[in-house]
């Protein structure tokens, strides 16, 4: 016994017991804890991805578009009516769902509905020649409708869908903070696209990314329904126990509400959903519209205030304390005011003051409208029926904006008309919630902030009307934008926008070339120069007709033909204008997209042109799709060898020089770039024009004129946009 090892005994403090006991139990529910965990994850990532990818597609389609439809600015607005429009139809399909189907039927039905989608979810047209129509909108809406509105409905239903899903999951949880991560989605959709996705990725790129992603949100989209499908025939389940402030109480897979849920609100509640919701939307499209007609069509102008306006949407649906009224509603008053300056002023302003000044009154009324709509979200059993109310409001202000309001208003009095409106709302609002304020100081200042605001906004709205109604002697607002003229004591103008786009001097017995197009001009240099070297008659095509003064520099036994998309400019230029009456030579105005309609003269063999004039401007935005390297092979199989290319080039706000040395390196010619200063005596304007032509006599001829200087050497870095690529930024 003795060579037996001697056993000290191990004696642990009581304390370590007592942690590694701890630990084991930690460790036991970590491993229930860790799967729903996942679930949640799932559920949050399956609402941010649809909402991304429902706010990716719509720019790679606006873009598409484009310049399928003249490069309206009304292509977007009739986008975002569409979106909304099948945005609703996935609301109410999501409604009827959640009320009249099981899980297993939901899982099902929606299931084949995402396998259709996925088939067809090859979004972009083909080719722009099956897109024809003489009503644009109609022909628009049809064409969405056609390429996306099946992939566009299955991600416009998973937002409520996947919410009550999760509220099924887990009762005990709110669904509200996935609707803030669906925000973020939509945010950093928009916000990306101009930035990252349009400056990296070509359209056809694009397509084939959302698709690969469609691919992958519907996968996780039916993987959710089947989670909850699945526990719903589990015999008992004590996960919901282990989750943070869970209770247990109900079953995770019971579709009543818990016993001390709220009713659904009653019917003036849903009157303030739609009425917020409504409003929200008339202010993103209206701060859209205006600029869009007076900077450019284009991603980045559509992407900046829907950016804003989805993240006034997640801060206000992310915390219930972000929206105060007795901090908002002051700063509401101070904004109405800007709001006023801008309506007036506006088009004074350089435009990063008019960006940053839209985008202040844009996020001030999104954060008002949407904190009140946040305010008003009811219990989590009402949760279709709150999504069914806001689209709606949604889908009516899309209406008012691209429908209602052009038929009703010759200019853009809607979006003037929409802050007293806000203001009457938040009143409305208020007389529901008045037991609810604090104090009856508080209420009295309330009212007294919206009685100020309804009558200042109110005045506004009225100095609006009257003001462009002053000196306006006709005004007409279509699909393509709206235009006005009006006099004084000595001019008779054409305004598109809020940019002129001619000119006619009331007492000048003879119409002769001025303004835009005076003989120091590149309009007059090219006609002057090439009629001296080519001695016989000028064949000339004029993109954007304006009030004709092109045609002055038409001569006997010459041609000049102008391209104009818009059915009223054709009118105004020949019943309010005197120049095409008094045209000598030929003078034909050809209505539909130049863009198309020269396409198409190049496929019949039509007679090629002497010198082909790029002025089409809608307001002081730039129409792009005019400008892309498929654009200009169009134009250089229209002019015959040795002809010039023209362009008007004039712009408050970008820099387009270094896209005409592109536009000649790809065309093997040589730009030169013309200016003209303002001299109000003699009828001329400050204006910037590019000659390009590979011509060399003319080119001789021009360098020996006044109006030559050398190219600008900071222009000399060429710049290309094609239909597939072009960004905005790249001009500032």
């Amino acid at each position: 016994m003795a060579n037996e090892p001697v056993l000290f005994p191990v004696r642990f403090p009581p304390f370590v017991f007592s942690r590694m006991f701890q630990i084991r139990y930690i460790s036991q529910k970590m491993k229930r804890l860790i799967p729903g965990l996942h679930s949640i994850a799932l559920f949050f990532a399956t609402s941010g991805l649809s909402a991304f990818l429902l706010f990716m597609v719509q720019p790679i389609m606006g873009k598409k578009l484009l310049p399928l439809y003249g490069g309206s600015a009304t292509v977007w607005t009739t986008c975002l009516l569409f979106f909304q429009s099948v945005l609703l139809a996935g609301y109410v399909y999501a409604h009827l769902l959640t009320r009249h189907a099981s899980v297993r039927h939901q899982l099902w039905l929606h299931g084949a509905v995402l396998v259709a989608a996925t088939l067809f979810s090859r979004i972009l047209p083909e080719s722009p020649l099956d897109i024809t129509g003489d009503i644009p909108i109609v022909m628009l809406l049809f064409t969405l409708l056609r390429h996306v509105g099946l992939p566009f409905f299955a991600l416009s239903a998973t937002a409520p869908l996947v919410q009550h899903w999760f509220y099924l999951r887990f009762p005990s949880r709110s669904p509200y903070p996935i609707y803030a991560v669906s925000n973020a989605g939509s945010f950093t959709a928009v916000l990306t696209y101009p930035f990252l996705v349009e400056r990296l990725l070509p359209l056809n790129a694009q397509e084939l990314v959302w698709r690969g992603l469609f691919v992958v949100f519907a996968a996780a989209c039916m993987t959710c329904a089947w989670l909850v499908n699945r526990r719903r025939h589990a015999a008992s389940s004590d996960f919901t126990r282990h989750l943070p402030h869970a209770d247990g109480a109900n079953s995770p897979l019971s579709a009543t509400p818990n016993t001390q849920a709220k009713p659904a609100r009653a019917l003036p509640s849903r009157f303030l959903w739609f009425g917020f919701s409504a409003a929200g939307s008339v202010l993103l499209l209206t701060t859209t519209e205006r600029l869009s007609q007076d900077v450019a069509a284009t991603p980045l102008l559509w992407m900046l205030p829907l950016c804003l306006y989805l993240l006034s949407f997640a801060i206000c649906f992310s915390r219930d304390t972000v929206y105060r009224r007795r901090t908002w509603l002051p700063i509401l008053c101070v904004t109405t005011i800007i709001v006023i300056l801008q309506i007036f002023m506006g088009n004074q302003w350089a435009m990063p003051v008019q960006l940053a000044l839209y985008a202040v009154t844009l996020s001030v009324g999104c954060m008002v409208a949407h904190g009140e709509l946040a305010a008003l979200k009811p219990d989590a059993s009402a949760l279709t029926d709150f999504y069914l109310w806001t689209s709606f409001g949604g889908i009516v202000g899309g209406i008012t904006v691209a429908v209602v309001a052009p038929a009703l208003f010759p200019d853009l009095w809607e979006y003037s008309l929409l802050w007293p409106i806000l203001f009457l709302l938040i009143w409305h609002a208020l007389s529901k919630e008045i037991d609810s304020i604090e104090s009856e100081l508080g209420a009295r200042m309330h009212r007294l902030l919206l009685a100020l605001g309804i009558v200042v906004s109110g005045v506004g709205f009225v100095v609006n009307v009257v003001h462009d109604n002053l000196s306006t002697v006709y005004s007409s607002r279509n699909f393509y934008g709206r235009i006005t003229i009006s006099e004084t004591r000595n001019t008779r103008c054409l305004y598109h926008g809020q940019t002129l786009h001619g000119c006619q001097p009331k007492k000048a017995e003879t119409l002769g070339p001025a303004f835009y197009y005076a003989p120091q001009s590149g309009m007059g240099m090219a006609q002057q120069i090439y009629r001296e070297i080519h001695g016989g008659p000028v064949r000339t095509g004029v993109v954007g007709l304006g009030a004709g003064i092109c045609s002055v520099w038409n001569q006997p036994g010459d041609t000049m033909i102008f391209y104009e998309i818009d059915p009223d400019v054709i009118t105004v230029a020949g019943m309010q204008f005197d120049y095409l009456k008094k045209a000598k030579g030929t003078v034909r105005v050809v209505p539909g997209d130049a863009r198309l309609t020269l396409a198409a003269e190049n496929r019949t063999n039509a007679p090629l042109l002497d010198i082909l004039v790029m002025d089409a401007f809608s307001s002081d935005a730039i129409p792009l799709h005019l400008l892309t390297t498929e654009a200009i092979n169009i134009y250089r199989q229209r002019v015959r060898a040795g002809g010039v290319l023209v362009f008007h080039i004039s712009n408050r706000h970008l820099n387009l020089e270094p896209l005409m040395q592109g536009i000649a390196d790809h065309i093997s010619a040589t730009p030169y770039v013309v200016y003209t200063t303002t001299d109000y005596a003699n009828y001329i304007l400050d204006t910037t024009w590019v000659i390009i032509t590979d011509n060399d006599e003319f080119a001789r001829e021009f360098q020996a004129s006044p109006a030559y200087s050398p190219w600008p050497e900071k222009y000399a870095e060429p710049l290309v946009f094609s239909d597939q690529y072009s960004n905005i930024l790249d001009l500032f």
